[in-house]
């Protein structure tokens, strides 16, 4: 969506944005490797190099835009169904293990490195995390998947769906009814979105948890653009607009903050809260990154990341101040 937004801003000179574009994914696929050294949730490394991907079908005509996300969505699930015959047949079908286990290293040995590991530990481990996250998405088709899910929304903004197709009622209940009641199923049927090789309810996991997951997606669409309509949800949405242009800022933020909260060098809470005391740390934290990037904005055109970003992005330093 965001890429659409910017290409069509510069129909006029579409060679000299390209440029300017390119260097911008590369920007941020540095970020998000120096990010990885200290915190292995991060998703710019991603979000980067399936832009460069997504560059390659900016002139594809809008009805084949659609054809091509959803066959990207469906490409892991149908390779699942093509090899699932010759794994039942070798009898090579195993139960899911932890999100956590490596073929070299124990959950409890990650829990240890974290827990009593010097900073050298540490980082030697979210290196180790990030090699094999990236070769987990062979099984999960996970990349595959998200590249589909880029192609939709730059489907969608092409054809203005979010300026007036959103605020459907339709669209609003039916992504919620649809996304609850798959994510629901998927829960109940239980799987691991990592399991090599394929089993038929596994596969039926990860559809349901994909539909799902865009069903959702669409229904906060749509609610968010529905409450900007309405005099009280603007203005309480007005407060989340800052959080928004300091989205890299905040996004970096919060694993510092993590990292102070739950690394041995910080408070060592990793393996310690459950998910109550992490839901009450992220809303804390979120209320947090709400005031200060409201405040910030009150003296400064962008947030501090934002500004280096754009600022490297096109080779000079950016005024900052508001």
């Amino acid at each position: 969506m965001g890429f659409y937004i910017q290409l069509s801003k510069h129909t006029n000179d579409a060679p000299d944005f390209l440029k300017t574009y390119r260097r911008r994914l590369f920007i941020l696929l540095i970020i998000g490797v120096l990010h990885s050294l200290f915190w292995n949730g991060d998703i710019l490394l991603m979000y980067s190099l399936l832009g460069f991907i997504l560059l390659l079908f900016r002139n594809t005509k809008k009805e084949k835009l659609f054809r091509f996300a959803i066959f990207f969505i469906l490409l892991p699930t149908i390779i699942d169904f093509v090899l699932l015959p010759f794994t039942q047949a070798s009898g090579a079908v195993q139960s899911a293990l932890a999100h956590t286990t490596y073929p070299d290293m124990t959950p409890a040995t990650v829990m240890s490195m974290f827990k009593n590991g010097s900073i050298s530990d540490i980082f030697y481990l979210n290196i180790h995390h990030l090699i094999w996250k990236w070769l987990s998405y062979l099984p999960s088709g996970r990349i595959i998947t998200m590249f589909g899910i880029f192609v939709l929304g730059y489907y969608l903004g092409s054809i203005n769906f979010f300026e007036e197709k959103v605020k459907s009622i339709k669209l609003l209940f039916l992504g919620l009814v649809v996304g609850l009641s798959s994510t629901v199923l998927a829960v109940t049927i239980g799987g691991n979105p990592y399991q090599f090789p394929p089993t038929l309810l596994n596969i039926a996991y990860k559809s349901l948890l994909i539909v799902g997951q865009i069903s959702m997606c669409l229904f906060y669409v749509a609610l968010i653009a529905r409450l900007l309509h309405t005099t009280s949800g603007n203005k309480i949405l007005c407060y989340l607009r800052p959080v928004g242009r300091m989205a890299l800022t905040n996004y970096i933020f919060q694993s510092l903050i993590s990292v102070f909260i739950f690394y041995n060098f910080g408070m060592n809470l990793i393996g310690e809260t459950g998910l109550v005391y992490v839901a009450c740390i992220a809303i804390g934290i979120l209320i947090c990154q709400i005031v200060f990037s409201n405040l910030w904005l009150g003296y400064f055109k962008f947030g501090p990341m934002e500004w280096l970003w754009r600022s490297l992005t096109y080779r000079k330093r950016i005024m900052i101040r508001g």
